[in-house]
This record gives C-alpha cells, sequence and structure tokens, in this order.
C-alpha cells in the first residue's frame, strides 16, 4: 500500500493508523456486492489515472 499510485484492497482495520494520521486516504464504495464492506485507499489527494480506471471498472461491475 505504500509503494505509491496503486489502489488496494484490505481491512479498514488494518489501515486505521494511517487513514487517522492522513496518510491514506479512505473511499467507500457503495453498490458492490460484498461479503464485508470495501474501501480503496491511495497515497495523495487523488487515485493515479489507472486507479481512478479500476475504481470506474470496479464500481460498473456491481
Amino acid at each position: 500500500m505504500r509503494a505509491g499510485g496503486g489502489v488496494g484492497v484490505i481491512s479498514s482495520r488494518a489501515a486505521a493508523a494511517t487513514v487517522a494520521s492522513g496518510e491514506l486516504v479512505e473511499l467507500t464504495v457503495e453498490a458492490m456486492p460484498l461479503v464485508r464492506p470495501l474501501n480503496a485507499l491511495w497515497l495523495g489527494r487523488r487515485p493515479t489515472p489507472l486507479a481512478a480506471e479500476l475504481l470506474t471498472i470496479a464500481a460498473a461491475a456491481g
């Protein structure tokens, strides 16, 4: 999750400290039938273009 530029799926518990510190950004993704909530995290204010494309594809698949 710290390599930079990608989107990852991890437990909100695992990311809690880095989200609280502002190091990572949490995105709640709705309309995706998952057993557990899915959050997308990335460094900085916005995901990279490739990461944003993945988010679009994931949201459309739901």
